[in-house]
Order: structure tokens, then C-alpha cells, then sequence
């Protein structure tokens, strides 16, 4: 399984609030851990990475 069907199968949600939570946490700002844009585009538009 590759990286996107990998995010496809936890959930594009779940990983990006998982990096959010990384960017913002107890070290302050991390600005390396930005979401990818597509990443976000994903969630917001409940697509899949991987189509079969």
C-alpha cells in the first residue's frame, strides 16, 4: 500500500487533523508542518487519493 492509499484508508480527515495538531502544538508555530494544500483540498471536497 503507497502513501495515499495509506491516507485513503485512515481517513484524509484524520491525517490532516493530525498534522494540524503537530503544526500547532507544544512547541508553538511549526511552519515545516504546514498541511498540503491538496491534502486539505481532499478533505474539503471528500475525495479519494487512490481510485481503483
Amino acid at each position: 500500500m503507497g502513501p495515499l492509499a495509506m491516507i485513503d484508508h485512515v481517513g484524509a480527515d484524520e491525517v490532516l487533523a493530525t498534522v494540524e495538531d503537530l503544526m500547532t502544538g507544544s512547541y508553538g508555530y511549526e511552519t515545516h508542518l504546514v498541511p498540503s494544500p491538496l491534502l486539505v483540498e481532499h478533505v474539503l471536497l471528500d475525495r479519494l487519493f487512490h481510485q481503483d
